[in-house]
């Protein structure tokens, strides 16, 4: 027999075992010898179960790793008009970069920066959802650019936090390049 099998079978076995114990347990008032046999055969069943539902390999959320959880999915952030990361704002016909955010918990804000090449800081500020809050799943957001940023390429840095609770060792969430153009 497999061993994948064999823990499915034993644990069959153990839970009829169990059964029967409850039931003498039931059947002799709760004497002393039964409920210590039921104990251990609980704690017994506890284990196998452990083992049967422990760690896990190529889980979608983690491909590289082993975990003995279920981690939580990322917070994806969706960019209209975006391909290979890179947005591209053409600032005579738009200035608002549209998306979704979407989030597997609840976080109170999202928010962004903006850097050029040298990594000064141009822009930033707390992302808000059309709707006016988080407080679904996904969320379609807008922000919308300064038309005095001049033409160039930058980058956008997204923060799963608002802009007060940013600081200089934040990490992003999601970067993208941005291409601005007139």
């Amino acid at each position: 027999m497999k061993k994948e099998h064999l823990i499915p079978v034993l644990l069959v076995g153990l839970a009829l075992a169990f059964i029967f114990v409850s039931i003498m347990v039931f059947l002799s008032n709760g004497k002393a010898n039964w409920v210590k046999k039921k104990l251990r055969m609980g704690g017994i069943l506890l284990s196998m179960t452990a083992i049967l539902n422990g760690c896990h390999e190529n889980e979608p959320f983690n491909p590289d790793g082993v975990t003995c959880y279920d981690p939580t999915p990322p917070v994806e952030i969706l960019i209209e008009n975006c391909e290979n990361h890179e947005i591209k704002i053409n600032l005579d016909q738009n200035n608002k970069i549209k998306g979704e955010i979407a989030s597997w918990y609840e976080i109170s804000g999202y928010s962004y920066k903006i850097f050029d090449s040298s990594k000064k800081e141009i822009a930033k500020g707390d992302i808000i959802p059309n709707d006016g809050k988080f407080n679904e799943h996904k969320e379609r957001i807008t922000i919308k650019l300064s038309k005095d940023i001049q033409e160039g390429e930058y980058w956008i840095n997204f923060y799963p936090f608002n802009v007060r609770a940013l600081s200089n060792n934040s990490h992003y969430s999601e970067r993208f390049k941005l291409i601005i153009s007139k």
